[in-house]
């Protein structure tokens, strides 16, 4: 009867967290033990753990492609077969023996206080509750050290991303959830005799959770709390897997008797887990000799990473700064443009009001996709400094996420359009280069630098700068073409029709020509004029776009003009569009 309520609650609780892996994982293994316990057998924690997966993979053989269930698994791993043998080593290092290894002298309970001399008794209870609670310390200090090591290397091969302070958190975390559970079902349960006794419960709960969220919040404050790292390749990962088991194997009684080394091979096991993850990081992180292009998705704005064959670093623009990521800072279609195009020539140099009240947004929302996206994509890609920033026009979704990236990471160089927009955030990117003391360049039409073996080549804009237009400062972006080996890519910025007009008139014809185009302004309907993609003659296109933007971006009609020069690569749908170019070919691997 007691193994049916038991069977049934799991089944239940199991339900009311909608069946997700890691709970039937658990819901698993206690019917193993169970099970063991009706056939009036020993339970083993490993042996339930291992049932439960092959059940669970057996029902639904997607469960091991599933990173819950993976992590739910390896976590729980390491806590039953790696803990104890930390613990013990830990105990052993401290002198701490096991409650059933006390020695005989020394009382077993709080109760023995009342036999025998006082002074002994005391002193024999002061030792033993020594011992207990430091073995408690130690298990509660070796609890989140062996999920951690077990789940390190999945970690890594998924995120590339890891904490300096996860131990800390977690044992204040264990600590406090402990805490929490018990005094939970103990408020619950008094309730439920009478109703006044549950009144204390938003205090003694409340204060706890309020302590962990005010610490966790102060960790992932500090330096360190999240470091992002190259992801280290597959071969690396399995054999830190490997490697792990080794060591356990290692620690087997006839393993240890058969093997005469057998200490020296399980620290080198050990050790070796590590050491695998570290030289994949590092050759994850070793230039690739070839032109990486990355355009990140952003949301509604543009942010461009080009990594170099020999390992350069370049961005061109940032994307936005606001926390609404399909919020946009280009006048788009529909109902928005109508409202854009009569704030043109105002005092922001004709910028739409659309583009002013979302930069503002971006800058007072604390959002900043320079922090939260381009340099984490920076690190994943093992770059530690930009040769190169490019600003190719000042509206917040190009230019918002700087604020999370100049003078945070070494900068060597910025180029910008020069334009003459009176607004508070590009006064602030302006005043932040010249507060880093960088070289910044107002790069002509004719302007040209060789980096790292691509030739990066200003085409745009001109003088004089535009007045009148719809979006003056959309058409003085600067345009960029970078060419390398075989390869041409045209990024164009937020181009709108008479840019693109004016950038046909004074570029050269061979210049205009490319493999990619980046599609000027999100491919709003202002641009990517007929004319203009026959010039450019694209073979594939990438359109920076935010999911459900509301400005309709890309215009339908854009996309059918674009269809007739190749696939079309959009990050509202592919997510971060890879450009991958060898000395004699190209190709383009989106994210989805």
């Amino acid at each position: 009867a007691r193994a049916a309520i038991a069977a049934c609650v799991a089944a239940l609780y199991s339900a009311m967290c909608g069946f997700a892996p890691s709970v039937l994982r658990a819901a698993w293994m206690g019917g193993a033990a169970l099970l063991a316990d009706a056939a009036g057998r020993p339970s083993s924690g490993r042996r339930a753990l291992w049932l439960s997966a092959l059940v669970l993979i057996a029902w639904s053989p997607a469960l091991a492609c599933d990173l819950g269930f993976q992590f739910s698994f390896l976590a729980t791993w390491g806590l039953l077969s790696m803990s104890p043998l930390l613990a013990d080593r830990l105990r052993s290092w401290l002198g701490v023996p096991h409650e059933a290894a006390m020695p005989a002298g020394i009382f077993r309970s709080p109760g023995d206080l009342i036999r025998g001399n006082k002074r002994a008794r005391a002193f024999g209870v002061m030792v033993r509750w020594r011992f207990v609670f430091m073995s408690l310390a130690i298990d509660l200090a070796v609890t989140p050290l062996a999920p951690l090591i077990w789940c390190t290397p999945l970690q890594l091969l998924h995120f590339a991303k890891l904490s300096a302070w996860s131990l800390p958190a977690n044992w204040l975390a264990d600590g406090i959830v402990i805490y929490l559970t018990y005094a939970g079902f103990a408020i619950t349960a008094a309730g439920m005799i009478w109703s006044p006794l549950a009144f204390p419960g938003p205090w003694l709960l409340g204060v706890p959770l309020a302590i962990l969220d005010f610490a966790l919040r102060l960790l992932h404050g500090l330096p360190g709390a999240v470091i992002t790292l190259p992801p280290p390749p597959t071969w690396s990962v399995a054999w830190a897997y490997v490697a792990l088991c080794a060591w356990q194997a290692l620690r087997m009684p006839a393993l240890r008797q058969a093997l005469p080394f057998s200490a020296g091979l399980r620290a080198g096991s050990f050790l070796s887990a590590f050491a695998a993850l570290a030289i994949g990081a590092h050759a994850a992180a070793a230039p690739s000799g070839r032109l990486e292009v990355v355009f990140l998705d952003v949301g509604q704005g543009d942010a461009i990473l080009v990594r170099g064959p020999r390992g350069s670093c370049a961005i061109v623009d940032a994307g936005p700064g606001g926390q609404d990521r399909g919020v946009t800072s280009g006048a788009g279609n529909g109902a928005a443009s109508g409202a854009a195009s009569g704030a043109a020539n105002g005092a922001v140099g004709g910028a739409a009001i659309g583009e002013v009240t979302v930069a503002m947004t971006a800058t007072m929302s604390g959002w900043n996709s320079g922090s939260a996206i381009v340099v984490p994509a920076m690190r994943h890609m093992g770059c530690r400094k930009l040769d190169l920033v490019a600003l190719t026009h000042p509206h917040g979704d190009h230019m918002g996420g700087m604020a999370g990236i100049l003078g945070k990471v070494p900068v060597h160089e910025v180029w910008d359009a020069g334009q003459s927009m009176d607004s508070k955030p590009y006064g602030a990117f302006l005043m932040g280069v010249l507060a880093a003391d960088l070289p910044l360049v107002v790069p002509g039409p004719a302007h040209s630098r060789l980096l790292d073996g691509v030739r990066w080549s200003v085409l745009a804009p001109s003088h004089p700068q535009f007045s009148g237009t719809r979006s003056d400062c959309n058409n003085d972006s600067l345009v960029i073409g970078l060419e390398w080996g075989v390869t041409r890519i045209l990024l164009a910025g937020d181009l709108e029709s008479e840019g693109e007009h004016r950038l046909l008139r004074s570029a050269p014809a061979a210049a205009l020509r490319a493999d990619v185009l980046k599609v000027p302004h999100h491919g709003s309907r202002f641009g990517s004029t007929p004319e203009f993609l026959v010039a450019v003659r694209p073979r594939a296109s990438v359109v920076s776009a935010g999911r459900q933007n509301a400005f309709g971006h890309p215009a339908p009609a854009v996309l059918a003009r674009l269809a007739d020069y190749g696939p079309i690569y959009r990050t509202d749908r592919h997510g971060a569009v890879a450009l991958l170019a060898s000395a004699s070919t190209w190709s383009i691997q989106p994210f989805f």
